[in-house]
């Protein structure tokens, strides 16, 4: 008997092996013109498909396995697919193939489905709020900063910018704390002047200077104002 299906799902030898072996995999046709092959990891020579009646055909070498079982099996597969293609309509999923290409498995467990999209979705939540924070790292957003300037600016204008991310990172480490964008107040800017003036270290030189020239100290603070309003007309910052 064939068999019949309430969703656009057939099971087929859709990739036949040079040898003519197959896995049989099991088409869903999402829409009129897209559709995905599903691995049920039943494997079978092409010869002993039955495509009229869409299930093993008797004459399966014993080797193979036993025909009713393995045509049960293909049938819990095919409800399987069933479920999980219902569960997608339920929760009006905008993308059913690749939702039900994501979850098929042959051994899942479809009552345990439910829990694991709402794991899924957790960790793509916890994802996005990850990457959120490393999108609006001082620190990252510099060396976009540079990259957006370097073709645009001066020859010497990169390292004037990577010079105040130099002093930055040394802020950082000298007081302990990370910046954030939130950082940049007032109190900052006077402690950050009086930093690259008294304690800034510049340790590229054969004698150690501590602090810098006030017209160094004025272009890092000048570039450091430009870069925020730069990333606030970008609105990547509030102004």
């Amino acid at each position: 008997m064939k068999i019949t299906m309430l969703y656009p799902i057939k099971p087929g030898c859709f990739r036949p092996r040079a040898d003519g072996i197959s896995n049989i995999h099991i088409q869903y046709c999402y829409t009129s013109k897209q559709r995905t092959l599903l691995d049920t990891e039943i494997q079978i020579p092409v010869s002993c498909w039955d495509k009229k009646e869409l299930k093993i055909a008797r004459n399966l070498p014993p080797e193979y396995g036993n025909v009713k079982d393995l045509n049960t099996r293909l049938t819990s597969q095919l409800t399987l697919v069933e479920d999980i293609i219902k569960y997608a309509e339920r929760r009006n999923v905008p993308d059913k193939g690749k939702f039900v290409k994501n979850y098929y498995k042959p051994d899942l467990d479809i009552y345990s489905l439910d829990e694991l999209v709402k794991n899924d979705e957790q960790e793509k939540v916890v994802q996005e709020i990850e990457k959120k924070k490393t999108e609006l790292d001082v620190f990252h957003q510099i060396d976009l900063y540079i990259i957006s300037k370097t073709k645009k600016v001066s020859k010497d204008m990169p390292r004037i910018y990577r010079n105040m991310k130099d002093h930055l990172l040394a802020y950082q480490a000298a007081r302990q704390i990370s910046l954030t964008f939130e950082t940049f107040t007032l109190d900052f800017y006077e402690d950050f002047v009086d930093f690259l003036s008294h304690e800034y270290v510049q340790r590229r030189r054969k004698v150690p200077i501590v602090g810098l020239k006030i017209n160094t100290v004025g272009k890092t603070v000048n570039q450091l104002r430009t870069f925020l309003i730069n990333r606030a007309k970008k609105k990547i910052i509030a102004y």
